[in-house]
């Protein structure tokens, strides 16, 4: 494989100042990496079923249908009062 020399001079200084050791390692696995992104994408995959045993757990819980009057009538009563709260 032939690597542009600025290329991997840059990849080897980034593996010096982030104490990797072994550069050719790093190319390889940054490879691997970049090849499944095209082959798959960059969503991730669940290709795992669910086992038999999973249980889905949905919580509930009951909406309040309470209507708030009171702040209601004190905005209002606030817009009726002139400059001098009269």
């Amino acid at each position: 494989m032939i690597l542009d020399d600025n290329l991997y001079s840059e990849i080897v200084e980034y593996c010096k100042l982030n104490n990797i050791e072994n550069p050719i390692k790093f190319i390889h696995k940054l490879l691997q990496k970049a090849f499944m992104v095209e082959k798959y994408g960059n969503e991730p995959h669940i290709s795992q079923e669910l086992p038999n045993d999973y249980v889905k757990e949905t919580i509930t819980e009951p909406i309040s249908t309470e209507i708030i009057t009171s702040t209601v009538d004190q905005i209002i009563e606030k817009k009726n009062k002139d400059l001098y709260g009269e």
